[in-house]
């Protein structure tokens, strides 16, 4: 089916989580028989890990208790252990705007065009071979038409870089600095 990968997503999660499959998980094990099967191998499998894991258990440090009543301390005045992570995401958050913004300055100066000087055409001569290197004002056509293709290309990677900044600046920055 189309949706097996959700289902199995759903049933492994509640699997984990000791939960029993809803009305419309055991709606589709029922008429679907990979999902039946992986649900089979992945009770099997948790019901085995339970059985096995008492074996595995070990005795914590001494320490642990010390660290435990530390960080309720630490609670208690105030101080929250997930502040300076949260300081350093809003800082790369402030970074990769600020770098957005700069980028998106660079590429919009733009270079003054300078006046084309007229070349003459030079004519190429060799033993079995004869060419022509186009002057000046054919060769910026010429530039110009194979910049086309890149300009507007250039121009989409702009708006969806003004889009991603704006997006950005909407999750991260509080509602007065948008």
């Amino acid at each position: 089916m189309i949706l097996c990968w959700f289902y199995r997503k759903v049933i492994s999660l509640g699997l984990e989580e000791d939960k029993f499959p809803s009305d419309r998980v055991r709606q589709h094990l029922g008429s679907c028989a990979p999902c039946r099967q992986f649900h089979e191998a992945e009770t099997a499998l948790a019901r085995r890990l339970r059985q096995e894991a008492p074996a595995f258990r070990v005795r914590p440090s001494p320490f642990l208790a010390g660290k435990i009543v530390a960080g309720t301390r630490r609670a208690e005045l105030g101080y929250e252990s997930g502040r300076r992570f949260r300081l350093l995401s809003w800082g790369g958050a402030a970074a990769l705007a600020a770098l957005g913004v700069l980028s998106g300055v660079v590429m919009w100066q733009r270079p003054i065009p300078l006046a084309p000087t007229p070349a003459p055409t030079v004519r190429v001569s060799l033993p079995g071979l004869d060419f022509a290197i186009p002057g000046g004002e054919q060769l910026l056509r010429m530039s110009e038409a194979l910049d086309r293709p890149l300009d507007g290309e250039m121009q989409l990677v702009m708006s969806d870089a003004r889009m991603a900044v704006q997006a950005l600046a909407q999750s991260f920055l509080p509602k007065g600095l948008e």
